[in-house]
């Protein structure tokens, strides 16, 4: 499958996101990426049995393996500014206040979690996936990871991750110049 990593990663940051959510602490020290995976087991096991049948692409677990971002590592402050666009400013990088680290993981769930929509519906089309089968798959797959992003407000769903992604990302994908567009 082409684009695997960019299709993986913002999954990346979707996982490290709830992981923080789901400490409850906001401190990048009581992560445990591990941890918030293995209670989760089930829920990302469907994911990447749905994710497989979206795109046609029966190696994802090996793909997300190969990663490093679905098992046991230590989470930092820069990678959680990482994965939510510096939004905070530069003064997080070090020791970030648990406020700014909610805003991170708000910020980071938005954004990755509309980029990661962005790519399985390219990585779809690129694989040929038919729209009547791949709607209903595509709609599994967001639903789970909306559920991993373990959003304490409850504000992080489907509908509202498409919402972003159609503002962000529709017009550009309809242009006649869109590789996406196909033929006139």
């Amino acid at each position: 499958m082409r684009y695997v990593r960019e299709l993986l990663a913002p999954l990346g940051g979707v996982v490290a996101d709830g992981a923080t959510n789901a400490t409850g602490t906001w401190s990048p020290a009581d992560v445990s990426v591990g941890a918030f995976l293995a209670e989760r087991r089930q829920r990302w096991d469907g994911l990447l049995t749905a994710l497989c049948a979206l795109c046609a692409y029966d190696e994802a677990r090996a793909a997300a393996d190969a990663t490093g971002w679905f098992r046991e590592y230590e989470l930092s402050a820069p990678l959680l500014v990482l994965w939510s666009a510096a939004v905070t400013g530069p003064d997080s990088f070090h020791d970030p206040s648990p406020a700014a680290v909610r805003r991170m993981c708000r910020t980071a769930a938005d954004l990755q979690l509309t980029e990661f929509l962005d790519m399985a519906v390219a990585v779809a089309l690129d694989a040929g996936t038919d729209a009547a089968e791949g709607t209903p798959r595509l709609v599994e797959v967001l639903t789970a990871a909306c559920d991993l992003a373990a959003d304490p407000t409850g504000t992080t769903t489907p509908a509202h991750v498409h919402r972003m992604w159609r503002v962000a990302r529709l017009p550009a994908t309809l242009r006649p110049t869109s590789p996406l567009a196909g033929p006139p």
